[in-house]
């Protein structure tokens, strides 16, 4: 121990920090770390029911519990993994499935799919289409409005430009909370084109969909009934530690059409009770008893809490910037972001410059960890608030901080010029 603190802690970035604000701050819990602390003591492999049953049953309990905390529709059946990328690319292969129903034997057999996703979406989807064969090529970036979200214009036109070119759309990636600003897509309204382009619409509520168990925030929920899947990781909302991702997919059967493959040595009676059968890894880590400490702790009303209290901290610091001088505000925020650039220097190069090195001021200084964004070809401020500890006082103090590097080198900027 004495080692890693000497040698491990400084090369560490303590992501579960109060003091840390970039990427999205991801808390883990005392209960939530004290059952993954039980798991690495025991250490099981939850591939097959039959070597670790009640690995199995917490993973159906927890899926169902966090099913009816975010008011997840019905006909969506939970499947558990490792991070929102893992979920996607799973969902990705079903919805391939739907459209090439030899995949699984045959592979793709030539067919040119596309698919759709915000200019503002995640990565993982060139990641993905890379994996399953479809290339970059496969991925649009569709524009997006003032609010920062998909234009449906925008999604229409790509889609009837791709059928005119004799490309086949697979799915549209609909985003509640985008990494950059966490604006929210239009999932009610995107759901109607998928249903009449015939299109596989996947929710990525990865950051945002754990704010859906707030009632203000039930909006974020419309057209989820619609979606072939929803994928919400509970280690960036709701207190677990990494490695916790869940996918609501309809007809959980697809999956393992895809993924169930085995050899002579395992076992195949009762396959559909195999966890390994629903993914493409085989050895699978017991990672939901972290979750079921954490909701066995808090409840639905701790959960509650805990988000509403994230949220009331990013109104309170959206405030502080909104009553300076020094900076324009992006947007109200509407989870645990928030957004801002600076409004002194007029010279829009110049202020992007010092968005940058502020950060990095910051950073080197150890005061607080903060990454700019870049939105509508501008650098703003970022600040991802998360953790309990990271109160209104401490907000307020790194509003005053970015302030006064900000001033120091505009201050430097205007004596060079």
């Amino acid at each position: 121990y004495a080692n890693f603190q000497e040698l491990g802690m400084p090369a560490l970035l303590g992501w579960n920090h109060e003091r840390f604000a970039a990427y999205f701050s991801t808390p883990s819990s005392y209960p939530s770390v004290g059952a993954d602390s039980l798991v690495a003591l025991h250490n099981p492999n939850r591939m097959l029911r039959s070597a670790s049953p009640a690995a199995v049953e917490v993973e159906k309990g927890v899926g169902r519990l966090y099913a009816s905390l975010l008011g997840i529709p019905d006909e969506h059946e939970p499947q558990v993994y490792h991070s929102a990328s893992e979920s996607h690319l799973h969902a990705t292969l079903v919805a391939i499935s739907t459209k090439v129903p030899d995949f699984r034997s045959s592979g793709l057999l030539g067919k040119r799919l596309v698919m759709y996703t915000s200019e503002l979406g995640h990565f993982f989807a060139n990641k993905n289409a890379v994996a399953v064969g479809l290339g970059e090529s496969a991925v649009r970036l569709i524009p997006t409005n003032e609010e920062g979200q998909m234009s449906m214009p925008a999604l229409t036109e790509a889609i009837r430009k791709d059928k005119q070119n004799g490309l086949e759309p697979l799915m549209v990636i609909a985003t509640v909370g985008t990494t950059s600003i966490t604006s929210v897509d239009p999932v009610e309204v995107i759901s109607g084109i998928c249903r009449s382009e015939d299109v596989f619409l996947y929710v990525d509520a990865a950051y945002g969909g754990g704010f859906a168990c707030l009632p203000e925030r039930a909006y974020i929920r419309a057209g989820w009934d619609e979606a072939d899947a929803i994928c919400v990781n509970p280690h960036k909302t709701l207190s677990v530690p990494q490695g916790c991702s869940f996918l609501f997919i309809r007809d959980r059967e697809r999956l393992r059409k895809i993924c169930d493959h085995r050899g002579e040595y395992v076992p195949s009676a009762n396959a559909e009770e195999d966890p390994m059968s629903y993914t493409l890894s085989c050895g699978l880590r017991f990672n939901t008893l972290a979750s079921l400490f954490q909701m066995m702790t808090m409840g639905r009303s701790g959960c509650e809490q805990q988000l509403r209290a994230v949220a009331k901290l990013a109104s309170i610091t959206a405030d502080l910037v909104a009553e300076s001088r020094d900076f324009k505000l992006l947007r109200r925020p509407e989870f645990g972001v928030v957004c801002f650039r600076p409004t002194l220097l007029g010279d829009p190069l110049a202020e992007d410059t010092l968005v940058k090195a502020v950060c990095e001021r910051i950073r080197k200084s150890g005061a607080f960890w903060i990454f700019p964004t870049d939105y509508q070809g501008r650098s703003w401020f970022r600040l991802a608030f998360g953790h309990p500890d990271t109160t209104p006082q401490l907000a307020a103090e790194l509003i005053s901080t970015i302030r006064q590097h900000y001033h120091e080198l505009t201050m430097t900027h205007y004596l060079r010029s």
